[in-house]
């Protein structure tokens, strides 16, 4: 299911990225984003702990991606690297 909701500030992504990590200490997260988070239902807390929420979790999953190593270009010095002259690659094996 998309989530489909108000978008949040780069910072309101920040403290939700750190509560889903877990990484919620004193100092390390913006008080004035938990109340908006929260009436997103995004966060809750639970025994004293901020932890997000089904809808928080799917917020964070559609932010989230990582790049396949078949989207990342060689650079052209790191084609040659390692090739001999003739063509056929070369470990650092003799």
């Amino acid at each position: 299911m998309p989530v489909t909701m108000a978008p949040l500030s780069p910072e309101e992504e920040t403290t939700l990225r750190c509560i889903v990590l877990g990484i919620p200490k004193s100092g390390a997260l913006r008080v004035a984003d938990i109340p908006r988070l929260s009436s997103l239902s995004l966060i809750e807390e639970r025994c004293g702990r901020l932890t997000p929420t089904e809808v928080g979790m799917e917020k964070y999953r559609s932010r989230t991606t990582v790049a396949g190593p078949d989207v990342i270009p060689v650079p052209k010095a790191l084609k040659r690297r390692g090739t001999r002259a003739r063509g056929t690659p070369f470990f650092g094996l003799r």
